[in-house]
C-alpha cells in the first residue's frame, strides 16, 4: 500500500492511499478515493528508465 499526495503553494491539498499490482509489463494503481484508477508501463528516455501512462505520455524519469 502506498500514499498519493497532491500540494498547492505546500499545503496539502489532496490524500489518498493506493495499491499496486503487476502483470507482465504493466502496473496497475488502484486509488481508495478521490482519483481514478490509473495503469502504467516502464518506457526509456534519454537512456533512463521512465514511467508512462496508459497513453503514453511520460510521469516520471528514474534518475
Amino acid at each position: 500500500m502506498g500514499t498519493y499526495k497532491e500540494f498547492d503553494d505546500g499545503d496539502l491539498d489532496f490524500d489518498t492511499t493506493f495499491l499496486w499490482s503487476q502483470d507482465g509489463d504493466e502496473f496497475f494503481v488502484e486509488y481508495t478515493e478521490g482519483k481514478s484508477n490509473e495503469s502504467f508501463t516502464i518506457g526509456k528516455i534519454l537512456g533512463k528508465k521512465s514511467l508512462e501512462d496508459s497513453e503514453g505520455y511520460t510521469v516520471a524519469i528514474k534518475e
